[in-house]
Parts: C-alpha cells; sequence; structure tokens
C-alpha cells in the first residue's frame, strides 16, 4: 500500500506541523473514508484533524459526519454542540441545522450524507 506509506513518511517528518499536518490528517480521511470505505480510520484521522485545529468547522464537519455513519449518533451529537461552542459568532449555524438532521434521520436508518449542502442552495431554498 504505497499511499499509506507516503502518508507516513509525511506524518513522520518533524518538519511538517501546523497547517501541513492538519491538511495530511484530512486528507488522510478522506483517503480511507472515500477510496477504501474505512470509516473507523477516516475518523481516527477526522479526531486528529479537530484536535490539531478546533477552529476549523469543516474538519469537525467530516468528523461529526463520520460519527453518524458509524451510528454512534449521541457521540456525533456531543461532537456537534463542542463543535457549536467553538462558533461564538454563529457563522455555522445552519450547517449545524444540517448536521442534526443528518444525525436525526440517521437515527432513523437514512444515510448521512457525506459532505453539506452546497451554502448556494442553503440561501436559495428553491435550489436542492
Amino acid at each position: 500500500m504505497i499511499w499509506g506509506e507516503l502518508f507516513d513518511a509525511a506524518l513522520s517528518n518533524p518538519t511538517v506541523n501546523g497547517a501541513s499536518r492538519v491538511a495530511l490528517y484530512h486528507a488522510l480521511r478522506a483517503y480511507h473514508q472515500r477510496v477504501l470505505g474505512d470509516h473507523l480510520t477516516a475518523l481516527k484521522y477526522a479526531e486528529m484533524a479537530v484536535q490539531a485545529d478546533p477552529s476549523d468547522w469543516m474538519l469537525r464537519d467530516r468528523q461529526i459526519r463520520l460519527l453518524a455513519m458509524l451510528g454512534r449518533w449521541d457521540e456525533a451529537e456531543q461532537a456537534l454542540a463542542e463543535a457549536l461552542r467553538t462558533d461564538q459568532l454563529g457563522l455555522y449555524a445552519n450547517d449545524a441545522a444540517g448536521l442534526q438532521t443528518a444525525i436525526t434521520s440517521a437515527r432513523n436508518g437514512a444515510p448521512v450524507p457525506i459532505m453539506p449542502e452546497p451554502r448556494d442552495a442553503q440561501i436559495d431554498g428553491n435550489r436542492k
């Protein structure tokens, strides 16, 4: 598995820190989630990314979605509450509402969307 070895080498490089490390965690999350279909490992990297940059809403969104996909709804709701605490200006209120809807729907058997709805669709209620 050459990709795994490349990521491991990059993460073991002591000069890779800050935003570069967060980007690697995010890429690893996406690779495991979308290419390998390994949601547990994807969640591990999502959590590492959130820990490295807790103020990044997109990273938290992906973590919450993975928790919901894995049927860990209570944890997803706890992670959502924590994410909302970091959003002191309320910039992500619509995103949070969408995540809560996804979690609630998942509890009832619906699939969890892998990505949030595009922002223009959120603004223009006629587009879906």
